[in-house]
């Protein structure tokens, strides 16, 4: 499945549990889902493991991403203005 015009979100959690411990999402146009038509808006189940570009998720979902949505890219460079933007990494995980 390919996500285009993604961004990483935050699942709706307790506002006191500490940043590391949130559970992160994807939001995005999806291509290729079993389930939703081509273009359809989803977010993803919590993002388990990140290998380059391909993404996958606690429901066993596999996500190849591609186009970033602009807005997340610019708050992303607003937000760490001394990290690089990778296109073959886009996401960094901890741990």
């Amino acid at each position: 499945m390919q996500l285009h015009n993604w961004s990483v979100v935050s699942s709706n959690q307790s506002p006191y549990l500490a940043p590391e411990l949130r559970k992160i999402q994807l939001c995005g146009k999806v291509y290729g889902h079993p389930n939703f038509p081509n273009g359809s808006i989803v977010t993803t189940s919590s993002i388990v493991k990140v290998i380059g570009t391909s993404v996958y998720t606690h429901s066993g979902s596999k996500y190849n991403l591609k186009k970033v949505n602009k807005k997340y890219r610019k708050w992303c460079k607003q937000q760490w203005p001394d990290r690089q933007w990778n296109p073959k990494k886009p996401i960094r995980t901890i741990g």
